[in-house]
């Protein structure tokens, strides 16, 4: 036997090549007795089963880490794990907590996107009823019934009506009658005809071949199988299905921009403000987590989780509309669609053929069906009646018994809304009969009509007569009634009467002329007809008991008795004529909601295209129906031409090249067809494709690709397969789709209805416009969240927002805002816009981050500023103080000292009899020097308030003690803290003895403001904190490098500051530098260039002595006390500072979020209806109070309660957004100039100055 793979190689000559040689050189078999089982057992060893490939799936393993490590991710989980190096190295917690929540993001958002793909892709399992299950083969020379999966090239196979092709067949023996469904292979919507002839060198058009997986609803045959499994031509398709790659889609083209302009834009700021901070000498890790915290500021952690939840709530409502998708993407692209290429039988029509019209009486009537509005037919009709006589009576299909159970026709609601009659019983017969059937079935009960006048004798239809004949009895006369139907030119040659108007007359020329022209008529239009014509017979010749005979007919059919061929046996009756009666014309018709939703595509700009496998009659005649073409084609014009006589240059003569429409046929596609030609068919603004293979199709779709266009595909057959995998989407119909097109699609619809694409694409433009509008809203917060870090680099003012806050923001009070756009209006022009320019219209461009980052991040940024400088000047920190202050970790850390010009330092006196407290100023001068500070401040005057704050600055770090560990450290053991190579210090630069004299001698005291005192956040224990316990930060049994970081319990006094082995400072974070533009003494000069290595750590034991001013700490006993109000004060200071700043970015949000409902039309306009987000503000705001007032979660988060009137304060601020952008769209609509196309009804802007400018 020939090799598989040359066998499959010659494929393409089967159905040419004799019969002997392909059975006896090329397949070795025998039509008689076929393979024997030895042979069939080793071909089957060696070839393999009779079954396609199944499509290569991804594990899902794969599927869930895709989905953790986007860009995105892969930063935070950097983040994350240089927050958790830095908590190992400086044993802060807050560095643990971030690389922990970080670490959280990324799982939870990862999580959630896996679990909402595997819910699209488990639509559907792939292939599943492509194999029919068995089937009759001949094995040595005897009938057997075998799995279809066992079929192997060479086996003899029998097929009958109802049966599913097993494999590609060479027909060797059929019935007259033998019929192929190949719709899903080539798109034709009729039965082909089969024979053993070879009819066309196109193996898919030649008769003597039965294709895998197509259908036989007529006649049977024997045939001998020449592919299996891939190498079917539905294998094949499968094939190029699979490896025809997916191009990504718009969406994901247009996040992947965003992401990479977003992580740009975040990992240059991080490394920049990380280079300027190692400049300024900020300590390694401080610097990274920082670093991190401008990246986080800048990614918007819940984006990707909000497009996915966003997609997949679009998906939810549409398939509400029964339109299932696969790939959640692509609900965008359907709304980016610029053009449609959609396959017609099954897609814009129905599937079936329909009764379109029917002539009688001379005259064309329309029926009611998809094709006309309203039917013209009059029941009453006497013609009619003859005419749906012959019909019902002249016709082989019937009703299937389990279906003529329900309503013959009902009316169902479709996704779309509309309602559309479906006929419900299903009929057994050709796609012909059928249509007839159903067609009469409206009229009256055919089964019923049958029974009344049964059949006596019938010449069923056959290629060579083109007739079918049967004789009944008459219910209501006593005679035989003789009907006939068939091709109307055999049946008008076979009548010399003519029923008109219900009376028989004579055939005249002209009547034949006419009817021959109403014939022509129809036809053009792509219209299936069929001619009808009677006899009664004359019971005086043919009597009751008369025996009609079919092999030699002995009853009148209308020959021409002089081209009858006079050897064939024949009798004087058949000569005698009939009664035409009129025609009946079918087609597949289209779909009622498609006509609607073609004009709406193109209202949207949206083109579209048919790509079909029919005859390009029909093709063309579907199309100007449901409005694809609704000019002249090239050949239109030149028939009119023609029939006016004129030739070019004649005055009226029209030029065809400038036809608006045209209609190609497959057979002009050459594979070598230049480009040029190709866009001249395409720059035709009304195309069809006609008799296209699937490879054409294919290639139609890469030609609109190239031309910028976005492409969308529908299709249901197996030929549509590979165009849909290859499409920007493509749709398969749910009905009458293959599986193997429902696996190419990215979308189905479940009641292949096309007016149901046209709802889609609204969603896509609502999807695309919302995401803007969401994207818009969350990059908002950016300036804001980045404005800290920036300030704290620059200007080195305390942090005004940590990192976890900025969490709490993108993953908490913005993310349901912004899920919430999913669920907003379309504004009014949607579906009237031109397509989304792919090339210009990004997702996320120039304007829409100057509308978020300016026009709206500005003013946050400064409402929320506003609040933080104002809760830090109610707590006694004004904002001329703060710049410097944020530097060296110092914030919270240590003791700070300010210089006063005015005010009074107040202490706390208690009325033990009233038990009640308050302050008593002192009532010396204020002190000139330590000493006499000193002497108020051990005297309780603590707290100062009512002045001028001129300066504050923290003692200089100026010691790095040399030894490296402790083992027996003790935070209230002086000695352990001694060591004898210079001391230990954790590794940490500290503050020394000599650094806080230059601020004593310099007049900066210790401050501790009375704001701070009276604020609801004050401890009295802070005054005297008992060392040895952890109930306060840098206190307790913590690690040595943390609590050195902190103020020390005493204090450090160098011992070699006039060494020279003192080290030279090269790092401005070691000594301060405004300290050293402070000391004037020579003796300090020095400690602003060095770090040493050598002093002694002492401890006062007594609050009574002059060194309590440089520790702020003493003894009673064995326990040590601590001052440490003011760094205290510092921190609880920052954290409500820090917690106004957030509140301000979450209600100036509501205003953003106000401002994003609408790109172009006034708030007023789009109302509040999305109800969906109506809560989200309520959610938001609730979030925020439980944040806020709950406290646990202060505890966790650094939250913290704030007044009342702290959440007014950003008020004005909101306002100002609202109506600056309410401002905006209003000069924005008034000045662009707006004009409607009036072929197309499609809004045409001429964007003004502010539009072409703001129009995001």
């Amino acid at each position: 036997m020939a090799d598989e793979h040359s066998a499959s190689a010659d494929r393409e000559d089967y159905h040419k090549v004799d019969l002997a040689i392909l059975l006896g050189e090329r397949l070795k078999t025998s039509q008689e007795r076929g393979l024997t089982k030895t042979e069939h057992d080793s071909r089957l060893q060696k070839y393999g089963l009779n079954q396609l490939t199944p499509p290569k799936t991804v594990p899902e393993w794969v599927k869930f880490l895709k989905n953790m490590t986007g860009f995105f991710s892969l930063l935070l989980l950097a983040g994350g794990v240089l927050c958790i190096i830095g908590y190992i190295l400086k044993k802060e917690i807050e560095n643990l907590y971030l690389g922990i929540v970080l670490f959280a993001v990324v799982i939870i958002t990862g999580t959630f996107a896996y679990f909402q793909e595997k819910k699209s892709n488990d639509l559907m399992a792939s292939f599943k009823n492509m194999m029919p299950n068995r089937c009759t083969v001949t094995r040595d020379g005897n009938p057997t019934e075998v799995v279809a999966e066992d079929l192997v090239i060479g086996d003899i196979v029998h097929i009958k009506a109802g049966d599913k092709v097993p494999a590609d067949i060479r027909i060797l023996e059929c019935s007259d009658d033998m019929q192929v469904d190949n719709a899903c292979l080539t798109g034709e919507s009729e039965p082909c005809k089969r024979s053993t002839k070879c009819t066309d060198a196109n193996p898919l058009e030649t008769q003597n071949m039965a294709f895998f997986g197509t259908q036989v609803p007529k006649g049977s045959c024997k045939g001998v199988v020449v592919a299996t499994g891939d190498n079917t031509v539905m294998g094949h398709i499968a094939k190029l299905t699979l490896n025809t790659g997916s191009e990504k889609t718009p969406i994901g083209i247009e996040l992947d921009r965003f992401i990479s302009i977003i992580s740009t834009i975040a990992i240059t700021l991080g490394v920049l403000f990380f280079i300027i901070g190692i400049f300024l000498g900020t300590d390694l890790i401080t610097n990274l987590v920082f670093m991190i915290g401008i990246i986080v500021a800048n990614v918007p952690e819940g984006l990707l989780a909000t497009v996915t939840l966003s997609l997949s709530l679009t998906a939810n409502r549409m398939s509400s509309k029964n339109v299932l998708v696969k790939n959640l993407q692509g609900v965008e692209t359907l709304g980016s669609t610029s053009c449609i290429c959609s396959d017609k039988t099954g897609t814009l029509t129905q599937n079936m053929m329909t009764v379109a019209n029917v002539v009688y009486d001379g005259k064309i009537f329309d029926c009611e069906c998809s094709m006309y509005s309203k039917p013209t037919v009059d029941p009453t009709s006497e013609s009619y009646f003859h005419l749906l006589r012959i019909a019902a009576l002249c016709n082989n299909a019937k009703w299937d018994e389990n279906s003529n159970k329900q309503p013959f026709i009902e009316e169902l609601l479709l996704g779309d809304g509309s309602i559309e009659k479906r006929v419900m019983w299903k009929p057994l017969g050709d796609a012909s009969e059928s249509a007839l059937l159903k067609y009469v079935q409206a009229s009256f009960d055919v089964e019923v009509f049958r029974n009344e006048n049964p059949k006596l004798k019938e010449i069923p239809f056959n290629s060579t007569n083109k007739y079918q004949v049967s004789i009944h009895q008459n219910a209501k006369v006593d005679e035989r009634l003789l009907v006939m139907k068939g091709a109307p030119e055999r049946i008008l040659g076979r009548c010399d009467k003519i029923l008109i108007n219900g009376k028989v007359e004579e055939f005249t020329p002209e009547l034949r002329k006419k009817m021959e022209d109403l014939q022509t008529d129809l036809s053009r239009k792509g219209l299936r007809v069929l001619g009808f014509a009677e006899l009664p017979l004359d019971p005086a010749v043919y009597p009751k008991d008369y025996v009609y005979n079919s092999d030699t007919p002995n009853f009148p059919l209308g020959d021409d008795r002089e081209t009858f061929p006079q050897d064939i046996p024949h009798t004087e009756h058949i000569f005698t004529k009939l009664c035409y009666v009129g025609m009946m014309a079918m087609i597949d018709p289209p779909r009622p909601q498609v006509p609607p939703a073609v004009e709406t595509c193109k209202t949207a700009g949206i083109r579209v295209i048919m790509v079909t496998g029919d005859h390009p009659i029909t093709a063309k005649a579907i199309a100007a129906k449901v409005g694809i073409i609704w000019g002249d084609t090239e050949d239109d014009i030149q028939l009119r031409n023609e029939s006016k006589g004129l030739k070019e240059g004649d005055p009226g003569w029209e030029d065809p090249a400038l036809a608006p429409a045209i209609v190609v046929p497959g057979w002009d596609l050459t594979p070598d067809l230049p480009d040029a030609i190709w866009d001249d068919i395409l720059d035709h603004p009304q195309v069809v494709f006609a008799r296209t293979s699937p490879q054409q199709k294919l290639i139609i779709v890469e030609h609109n690709q190239k031309r910028g266009e976005i492409v969308t595909v529908t299709g249901d057959g197996v030929n549509d397969a590979p165009a849909l995998r290859k499409a920007d989407i493509g749709i398969a119909m749910g009905i009458m789709g293959s599986a193997v097109s429902k696996e190419a699609a990215d979308m189905i619809l479940v009641d292949d209805n096309f007016a149901s694409i046209v709802k889609g694409v609204g969603e896509g433009r609502l999807i695309f416009d919302n995401l803007k509008k969401s994207i818009s809203y969350t990059l908002s917060s950016n300036i804001p969240e980045l404005a800290p870090f920036l300030c704290f680099i620059t200007i080195q003012v305390p942090l005004p927002l940590d990192t976890i806050l900025i969490l709490l923001i993108d993953l908490g009070t913005d993310m349901l805002p912004a899920i919430s756009f999913a669920y907003e209006n379309a504004e009014a022009d949607i579906m009237r816009r031109p397509p989304r320019d792919s090339k210009r219209d990004h997702l996320v461009n120039k304007k829409l981050f100057t509308f978020s980052y300016l026009e709206v991040g500005v003013t946050q940024c400064l409402a929320a500023l506003m609040s933080f400088f104002f809760m830090m000047n109610s707590f006694g920190f004004s904002a001329s103080t703060l710049p410097g202050l944020g530097a060296y970790d110092n914030w919270g850390k240590q003791t700070l000292y300010c210089k006063v010009n005015g005010g009074n330092w107040y202490r706390e006196v208690f009325d033990a009899q009233n038990k009640t407290s308050g302050f008593e100023a002192y009532e010396g001068s204020a002190p000139s020097n330590p000493e006499e500070f000193y002497t108020m401040f051990r005297q309780g005057y603590y707290f100062w308030d009512g002045g001028e704050i001129v300066q504050c600055h923290y003692p200089s770090k100026n010691f790095l003690g040399p030894t490296k560990s402790s083992p027996n450290f003790s935070l209230s053991d002086e000695a352990s803290y001694n060591t004898a190579n210079g001391g230990y210090t954790a590794e940490n630069i500290v503050v020394t003895k000599q650094s806080i004299d230059v601020l004593l001698q310099n007049g900066y005291y210790p401050y501790i403001p009375l704001a701070g005192r009276v604020s609801p956040f004050w401890d009295r224990n802070w005054l005297r904190a008992d060392t040895s316990k952890k109930t306060y930060v840098g206190l307790g049994k913590g690690t040595a490098t943390a609590q050195l970081s902190y103020q020390p319990l005493g204090y450090w006094d160098i011992n070699d500051w006039n060494s020279t082995e003192a080290k030279t400072s090269s790092s401005s974070s070691e000594v301060s530098s405004a300290v050293q533009a402070m000391i004037e003494a020579s003796e300090y000069k020095m400690l602003g260039r060095k770090v040493f290595s050598n002093a002694t750590f002492k401890q006062t034991r007594s609050a009574d002595s002059f060194e309590y001013i440089y520790s702020l700490s003493f003894f009673e006993g064995d326990t040590q006390y601590a001052n440490i109000a003011s760094r205290m004060i510092q921190k609880e200071a920052l954290y409500y500072s820090q917690t106004a700043y957030f509140i301000t970015i979450v209600i100036v949000q509501i205003a953003d979020l106000l401002v994003c409902k609408t790109r172009m039309n006034s708030l007023i306009d789009q109302g509040m209806s999305n109800h969906a987000m109506n809560s989200s503000v309520l959610f938001e705001l609730a979030l925020a109070y439980i944040l806020l007032y709950t406290p646990v979660l202060n505890s966790a988060l650094r939250t913290r309660p704030l007044p009342f009137h702290c959440w007014l304060i950003p008020f004005p601020y909101l306002i100002i957004v609202y109506t600056f952008d309410e401002v905006r769209k209003y000069l924005m609509r008034k000045t662009s100039l707006v004009t409607e196309n009036p072929e197309t009804k499609q809004i045409l802007r001429d964007a003004g100055w502010i539009e072409r400018n703001t129009y995001y």
